[in-house]
């Protein structure tokens, strides 16, 4: 009975949002088909020329990774991971360090999110064909393959369903970009995610903009379908092979990990020289950053409630699958939703708004990217520890969290500089407070990227040395 009060409650409080607006509004179908075609088109364009170029590159950059061995690809493959982890305002910077005069419309959006791509694309990639190619680039080599008879005949037709999975993954994703397409898209790259935000806060057509969120859901419920209905492949044992591996695409790897860093460190410095810094550490500049702070609290305590409630539920043997229609929901959306719920111009309410939107569209996403890999661990270890009689608080506390406490470091310090970084969601929330996120965003929007630099600086310092003491405090650092 708990378990299913549980999973009532975690359903509901994903549904919340949406369920406020079909409260307030009635639906009226009086709608400029073609603004909408128009932003249709241009998310369409803009998530299949990203996932396609994405996927293209990843590929041979997964290809490239193979040909590196040892601790040297784990680093590798973790450094070309490092833009998807990142806010979607840093990659904005860095893209502007690489090509100072970036595209505006679709094709800035599609610059900016498949150069936030490209390594996810090629680490997950890599994963893929480590965990089913096994042995037979061995054989291979034992029949005599070339390898580009190899990479045809053998890994591709093995690896194309995985590879179709990422394209659905990054598709969704591009789908229901708002921060980077706010940004950058300008009139020529308005999606759907912008028209609907702008259906909310400019021209005050609430109607039309549920009406249109409910357009984009049942696009991305077809997406999360497809995702959810995955095969489970049998994982074989990897053994290395001439036959797999590029130079070229470590040389690919390695320019995009030149560019991505190293051009943020130069335009970095730069920025240095050509800004007066003392003058943005203000009062503003300080209560910007006491708000960050105080809205990664909101956010951690948010997110640990969701977890523990997953893993009760796990606990208790439940099917989850439903959590994954909730992938990616429709920001602005749910922004609207808790807007509507919550005062805007009062600082507790705007906080909690904040975070609970965050954790409405992040929160299953976080989950699979962080802890996936450890839910086999837990679910493993739950049928000894009820054999033995012991609850779930004692076997969550004393026997999970210790064994994955580098994981649960990782996710709080992932966490800290998404919520600090964070401008589209607050934007979205109508919550009218300053963050370094909502700072850093106008130095941007006003073509002061050297002030933007600036802030990102602070926040990667915040972010360290709160890694620091969150590390400190769960013992990672102990010796075991």
């Amino acid at each position: 009975m708990k378990a299913k009060a549980v999973k009532l409650l975690l359903a509901l409080f994903f549904l919340f949002p949406f369920s406020v607006l079909f409260f307030y509004f009635k639906i009226k179908f009086d709608y400029n088909f073609e603004e909408i075609l128009w932003a249709l088109k241009n998310s369409l364009i803009q998530s299949l020329s990203t996932a396609a170029l994405s996927v293209f590159f990843g590929f041979f950059g997964a290809l490239g990774l193979l040909q590196v061995k040892g601790r040297w690809h784990q680093v590798l493959k973790f450094l070309v991971a490092v833009p998807v982890f990142l806010p979607s305002l840093f990659s904005i910077l860095i893209g502007i360090s690489i090509i100072y005069f970036t595209p505006l419309g679709s094709l800035g959006v599609i610059y900016f999110l498949t150069l936030i791509n490209i390594g996810f694309a090629a680490s997950v990639i890599c994963e893929e064909i480590t965990a089913q190619l096994g042995q037979l680039g061995f054989v291979g080599e034992v029949y005599g393959l070339t390898k580009t008879k190899f990479l045809y005949k053998i890994l591709w037709p093995l690896v194309r369903k995985s590879v179709g999975f990422v394209f659905i993954v990054i598709f969704v994703n591009s789908m229901t970009a708002f921060t980077i397409p706010l940004l950058v898209g300008g009139s020529r790259g308005t999606n759907f995610e912008v028209l609907i935000y702008e259906k909310i806060f400019i021209d005050q057509n609430w109607a039309s903009a549920v009406g249109l969120g409910l357009m984009q859901l049942a696009m991305i419920a077809v997406f999360a379908f497809l995702l959810q209905n995955r095969p489970t492949l049998a994982v074989r044992e990897f053994k290395s092979s001439r036959l797999i591996g590029s130079y070229v695409g470590l040389a690919g790897l390695a320019l995009y990990i030149k560019l991505y860093f190293w051009s943020y460190i130069k335009l970095f410095w730069e920025s240095l020289d050509a800004y007066f810094i003392p003058e943005m550490f203000n009062a503003e500049f300080c209560t910007a950053i006491y708000n960050s702070l105080i809205l990664f609290v909101f956010c951690l305590a948010v997110f640990a409630i969701l977890f523990l409630g997953v893993l009760y539920l796990k606990y208790e043997q439940q099917n989850l699958k439903f959590i994954n229609f909730f992938l990616n929901p429709s920001s602005v959306l749910v922004g609207f939703g808790f807007y509507l719920l919550l005062p805007a111009n009062h600082f507790f309410y705007s906080m909690l708004k904040i975070a609970l939107v965050i954790g409405v569209v992040s929160f299953v996403g976080f989950m699979k990217l962080v802890f996936e890999n450890q839910m086999h661990l837990f679910e493993s270890q739950v049928k000894v520890a009820k054999s033995f009689g012991v609850n779930y608080l004692h076997f969550v506390f004393k026997i999970y969290f210790p064994q994955i406490k580098k994981r649960l470091h990782y996710a709080i310090s992932l966490l800290f500089i998404f919520s600090v970084s964070e401008f589209g969601l607050i934007k979205v929330s109508g919550a009218e407070i300053n963050t370094l996120g909502t700072e850093m965003a106008s130095y941007l929007s006003s073509y002061r990227s050297e002030g933007a630099f600036v802030i990102s600086l602070v926040i990667l310092a915040i972010w360290l040395i709160a890694t620091i003491i969150s590390g400190a405090a769960l013992g990672v650092y102990k010796k075991s």
